[in-house]
């Protein structure tokens, strides 16, 4: 068993995430587009829900590493 495989279920959820960062991290590279106006209340809530289910599942798999 691949250490990582553990977090292969995540590759989807983690993907929302990723489609996130370079537009709100770096609002001037979506030429023409005002960033506000990209994302929408959804979608806020769809990265918070997947950002919580991956850290749950990380301190669910690394506390019982740790024990």
């Amino acid at each position: 068993m691949d250490q990582f495989s553990q977090f292969e279920p995540f590759r989807d959820v983690a993907a929302i995430l990723d489609a996130y960062y370079i537009g709100t991290r770096y609002p001037s590279a979506e030429l023409g587009q005002v960033p506000g106006k990209n994302y929408t209340i959804k979608n806020a809530n769809d990265a918070v829900t997947a950002a919580k289910g991956i850290v749950d599942a990380c301190q669910s798999i690394f506390g019982a590493a740790a024990q």
